[in-house]
C-alpha cells in the first residue's frame, strides 16, 4: 500500500528490513500534513477567544480626588556665633594601630578627623583653628604603627545670636555661600 494514499494505520508505518534490522518507517509527507494540521487547529483554537471573554476577565477602575496634603514645615532662623581663638598653639600626637587604620578604611582625611575630635575633646574646645597635620608609619614589622601629629589654635564658639541682615554681608562678599537673607519678623508685619 502507498502512502500517498488516505492515512490508515497500514500508512503509519511500512515495515521494512535493513541490513537485518526491523525498523519503523514512517510516512513523511502524510506526516508532515498531519502536524502542519495539528498545529493550525491548536494555534486557531488558543487565538479563538471572543471579545467577551477579554472584556469579561479584565476590568479597569480608575478613580480621582482632589487633595491637599498638608506638610509641616518648620521655619527655624539660623544662628550666628563668634569664635573666640586662643593664643596659644597646641601640639598632640596621636597613635594608631595598624588595625585602626584599617578600621578608619585606610583614609587619611578619615584619620585627620579622628585626631582633630580627639584633641578638641583633650583640650575641651569647640574646634581645632587652622591645623597643620604630619602623618607617618613607624616600624615596618608586626609592631609597627602610624602617628598623626596636629598642630594649631584652640576655638571656642561664643556669642550667640538670630542671624541678622548684616551678619550674612561677609558670606556674600566673599561668595563663599548662596545666602538669602529672610527677616521673618521683618517681612510679616
Amino acid at each position: 500500500m502507498s502512502c500517498q494514499k488516505k492515512f490508515n494505520n497500514q500508512c503509519l508505518r511500512d515495515i521494512i528490513k535493513s541490513e537485518g534490522q526491523d525498523t519503523i518507517q514512517l510516512c513523511t509527507k502524510t506526516m508532515r500534513k498531519l502536524l502542519l494540521s495539528l498545529t493550525t487547529v491548536l494555534m486557531m483554537s488558543a487565538c479563538g477567544t471572543s471579545n467577551y471573554d477579554i472584556i469579561s476577565s479584565y476590568q479597569e477602575q480608575d478613580s480621582e480626588a482632589r487633595k491637599l496634603e498638608t506638610v509641616a514645615t518648620a521655619i527655624i532662623r539660623p544662628v550666628v556665633g563668634d569664635v573666640q581663638v586662643g593664643t596659644e598653639k597646641i601640639e598632640d600626637k596621636w597613635t594608631f594601630s595598624v588595625q585602626q587604620y584599617a578600621n578608619l578604611g585606610y583614609d587619611l582625611q578619615s584619620v585627620q578627623n579622628r585626631g582633630l575630635y580627639l584633641s578638641a575633646k583633650k583640650h575641651n574646645a569647640d574646634m581645632i583653628v587652622a591645623p597643620i597635620f604630619n602623618f607617618e608609619r613607624i616600624g615596618e614589622d608586626e609592631n609597627a604603627y602610624y602617628e598623626l601629629s596636629i598642630t594649631g589654635y584652640l576655638g571656642n564658639f561664643t556669642n550667640w545670636k538670630p542671624m541678622e541682615a548684616k551678619d550674612s554681608t561677609w558670606m556674600r562678599a566673599n561668595k563663599l555661600y548662596n545666602v538669602k537673607v529672610v527677616d521673618p519678623y521683618k517681612d510679616n508685619k
